[in-house]
């Protein structure tokens, strides 16, 4: 969506009768691009996207649910079967069944969420402000006239954002830079009201979390995350630790886990360009596949290594996984197991270490196509 909420609820008929032609054509492109967006989110369900099933309106759950299964016994069976085993007096009665509702002190129901007075949480942190960045709109969202230097600035949003700072070779440091974004709105001629927001990345399918700057830890500290979880193979307990207790923050695993998840979408571009091109190119590669689960499903991970690239694959036991990442026209030599998948290829290499595992069960011959 180009255009905001609040951008919206500042234009009526009357705004739009007093733009000039030029700057009216320009707006009408934006809110034609935002309905046609909004027109293919409506359509969207469970059954056409990625969307979860509880992601329905109340109306078609209930719809759903209460469409009888073909396994279901008719409803004569069920009054039959409930007279002939089962009688009133067995039942648990209405008033045993309900589970009684939560009283204050003054005997009515309490309200869900927290309680007025009642102590509440959130993030502590004492890092002092090291420094300031201010984020001012270059343009009008409605009309899209820049805005002249002498433009009243005013501020209605600011956000922390904790970052990594390494230093260099001549003063080498390892420590948090605490940093205060603060956010401005500007008014323009026309009347338009123009904020100035965190960027955010388009949704993705396939992808439960978003790419946006509206984030507590920076780029470089993310990094470092991922560096701690992959690397060092160090769960998001000890993560956790390890910053509490040498760089003096504390993030939560779920922070931690949501960081790592956002690094893997923001490097798959470069997965699907540089690092396949590069396996591509490679004079040796070596393939392997291993069972993996992932929510509850049995999937398999394929592990693609060359002497400078090595690319993770999360998908099914097929042919398909090799092909997409490699294609058929691979002109390097293929180092790999005995598996069928790989014979599509005819440079291709038996792993040493697996024919001696092997070698009981009899004996096996290594071949180099020219």
């Amino acid at each position: 969506m180009t255009l905001s909420d609040r951008d919206l609820s500042q234009m009526d008929t009357d705004y739009l009768d007093d733009l000039p032609e030029g700057e009216l054509r320009p707006l009408s492109k934006q809110l034609l691009a935002d309905l046609k967006e909004a027109r293919e989110r409506l359509k969207q369900s469970p059954d056409t996207s990625s969307r979860p099933p509880s992601s329905r309106e109340p109306w078609q759950s209930n719809q759903s649910s209460a469409e009888p299964s073909e396994e279901a016994p008719a409803t004569d069976d069920l009054s039959a079967l409930d007279s002939s085993e089962s009688s009133s007096d067995d039942l648990p009665s209405q008033d045993s069944a309900t589970p009684p509702a939560a009283t204050g002190d003054s005997g009515k129901p309490k309200k869900a969420g927290r309680q007025v007075g009642s102590p509440g949480y959130s993030r502590n942190l004492t890092l002092p402000v090291t420094r300031t960045i201010e984020h001012r709109p270059d343009c009008c969202a409605a009309c899209r006239q820049s805005f002249a230097d002498n433009t009243d600035y005013r501020p209605w949003n600011a956000r922390f954002e904790l970052e990594l700072e390494i230093g260099n070779a001549e003063s080498p440091k390892l420590q948090i830079e605490h940093s205060r974004h603060d956010y401005f709105s500007a008014t323009c001629p026309c009347g338009h009201q123009t904020r100035a927001e965190p960027g955010r990345g388009a949704d993705e399918d396939g992808w439960s979390v978003a790419l946006s700057e509206w984030h507590l830890c920076g780029p470089r500290l993310v990094s470092f995350l991922v560096y701690l979880s992959l690397s060092l193979r160090a769960s998001r307990s000890r993560i956790q630790a390890y910053l509490r207790d040498w760089l003096g923050i504390y993030l939560s695993t779920s922070t931690i886990n949501q960081c790592i998840h956002e690094a893997g979408r923001a490097v798959a571009p470069v997965v699907d360009e540089q690092l396949i091109a590069e396996l591509k190119a490679a004079g040796l590669l070596h393939i392997d596949e291993t069972p993996w689960k992932e929510a509850g499903q049995l999937f398999w991970l394929w592990v693609f290594v060359s002497a400078q690239t090595v690319i993770y694959q999360v998908g099914k036991r097929h042919r398909l996984v090799v092909n997409q990442l490699l294609g058929e026209a691979f002109c390097g030599l293929l180092m790999t197991d005995g598996y069928s998948v790989y014979r599509i290829f005819p440079r291709r290499l038996r792993c040493w270490a697996l024919l001696g595992a092997l070698g009981t069960q009899g004996p096996s011959t290594v071949s180099v196509p020219g």
